[in-house]
């Protein structure tokens, strides 16, 4: 199949195959929740974790050993072909250039990593506060429900005391736990952004490519990424006290902003000049490297690999996702 082509076929399974899994669990939770039995919730989260794993494994081949060498390539090639054009006009400063030319890719991919790193953690930070702030205002206002309490039943000062002590306790401990906190609001709204931004990312990957193979390869990593990241921000939306049409609100969002990154890298690639073209394309592919590094080692891996249960089954899917996709960029180079 031609390039363009292909890529408009990648803008349209990015979009339907992304909205079909973050919608699934909407359609689940209506048609089979209350015939779901607790150990067939058990077996659904098992097989998730072990496809979560398996996308993770796909995604770190991905960026290791195809989007990030091929950055690192054209990078370079762009930095020899500058630093060559420059000692012919002004000689003796073309070591310089070529000394610093394996530095740049490293240097932008470590900055797509701290950007999303960063984009995270103030959303995170935000939401903490946010839900710290809110719990107070409860445990104050239970302290006060307290004092009325104990005067209408005629409680000694002693026993309204201890009970006023034990709010307060309650009280100093908000914002420190470690468990996860589902339902939030704001978290999912923060969420949706957080990934709404690594999706864009992850499209002009794909936009960037400049052969079928290259596409495909990414393509398949993309939306197996894409496909299982999708269903778990649908599940966590469902969670949440948001209409329905404001969760398919929130899918429809997600889902077009891969195509979105499609779109706008197949734009910069029909750029005129054609140096400031390939200069452009390796930056952001080695950004996009960056966030998929990120992906892999903050949001899969941790969460997988922290669980005490079925690790070996993990490791096992991490390494045949990788094994995966390193066989497919092998026997089928772009």
């Amino acid at each position: 199949m031609e390039l363009v082509p292909l890529k408009g076929l990648s803008l349209f399974l990015l979009f339907i195959l992304t909205f079909f899994f973050c919608a699934f669990p909407l359609f689940l939770v209506k048609k089979f929740e209350a015939h779901l039995s607790a150990n067939s919730k058990r077996i659904v989260d098992r097989v998730i974790s072990f496809l979560n794993c398996f996308g993770g494994g796909v995604f770190l081949a991905a960026c290791l050993l195809h989007l990030f060498p091929e950055s690192v390539e054209e990078m370079e090639k762009v930095l020899s072909y500058n630093a060559s054009a420059n000692a012919s006009d002004h000689h003796g400063h073309s070591h310089e250039d070529g000394e610093h030319k394996n530095f740049w890719p490293y240097l932008v991919m470590s900055l797509g990593f701290l950007l999303v790193l960063f984009v995270e953690q103030v959303t995170l930070s935000f939401k903490k506060d946010h839900d710290h702030d809110e719990s107070r205002r409860e445990m104050r206002s239970a302290s006060v429900s307290v004092r009325a309490i104990a005067t209408s039943i005629s409680l000694s000062k002693e026993e309204a005391a201890n009970l006023e002590i034990s709010l307060e306790e309650k009280e100093s401990n908000v914002g420190h736990s470690h468990l996860p906190q589902n339902g939030s609001v704001l978290g999912s709204i923060m969420l949706v952004l957080a990934l709404s931004l690594h999706s864009i990312f992850e499209g002009m990957a794909i936009g960037f490519e400049e052969s079928p193979g290259s596409v495909a390869h990414l393509l398949c990593a993309v939306l197996i990424h894409k496909c299982i990241i999708a269903f778990t921000l649908g599940l966590n939306l469902i969670q949440t006290s948001f209409r329905w049409t404001i969760v398919l609100l929130c899918n429809f969002i997600f889902s077009v902003m891969s195509p979105l990154g499609v779109a706008i890298a197949m734009v910069v690639t029909t750029v005129h000049d054609k140096e400031e073209r390939y200069l452009v394309t390796p930056v952001l592919q080695a950004l996009a490297s960056g966030t998929f590094l990120y992906v892999t080692f903050f949001e899969i891996l941790p969460h997988e690999i922290n669980s005490n249960r079925d690790r070996i089954l993990k490791q096992f899917f991490l390494n045949l996702g990788y094994a995966a996709m390193a066989l497919l960029i092998y026997f089928f180079p772009a």
